[in-house]
């Protein structure tokens, strides 16, 4: 399914990184917002997004960013220029859904204290075409000498299980290591 994100398809919407320094392009499908809350496999209640987006650039990316921008500060408005230049509203998102699973940790704020959270985090993406990405990626290399290596796995998260913000997916390797899998909805 081919998604124009028809409200940044009409009007100019500004592309900035986020104070984290990472880029997520918001995904505006009729179909996606139409899922149910929650979903209940093997015995597990999965819980929708709340909003769906790609990352185009992720957390540990965001923060080599950081260091290179404490040097550079002046990089930052050519990254967030060169961000402007392309239509990430051109989003093609495959059928198939993918479940994901790995262990992990996070923690929740309790005031000042990080209280600490061991589970196991399922996903449920479907993958997804974003064609300015490649080419965002090369320019940023090529034009500002910002070398982010790869890509992150282009994809939609669409339900989590354990963790509330999902499986971070921050490259091939790592996706291939969550036990993908195909499943029927």
């Amino acid at each position: 399914m081919s998604v124009e994100n028809s409200p940044e398809a009409k009007e100019k919407i500004e592309y900035r990184l986020t104070d984290k320094k990472t880029f997520m392009v918001p995904v505006n499908d009729p179909k996606l917002e139409e899922l149910p809350g929650t979903l209940n496999l093997d015995g597990k209640t999965f819980t929708k997004k709340s909003e769906h987006h790609i990352t185009v650039i992720t957390f540990p990316k965001g923060r080599e960013l950081q260091r290179l921008l404490e040097a550079n500060p002046q990089l930052e408005e050519k990254i967030n220029h060169l961000l402007n230049e392309f239509n990430w509203s051109n989003v093609t998102i495959k059928d198939d859904v993918i479940r994901l699973e790995k262990d992990k940790k996070f923690y929740t704020m309790q005031g000042q204290r990080k209280i600490w959270h061991e589970v196991h985090a399922e996903s449920l993406v479907k993958e997804a075409q974003l064609p300015a990405m490649a080419e965002f990626f090369q320019r940023l290399k090529d034009e500002l000498g910002v070398d982010l290596d790869e890509m992150p796995p282009v994809h939609v998260t669409l339900y989590t299980h354990g963790d509330p913000i999902g499986i971070a997916v921050n490259t091939e390797e790592e996706f291939k290591n969550l036990n993908p899998r195909k499943i029927k909805l």
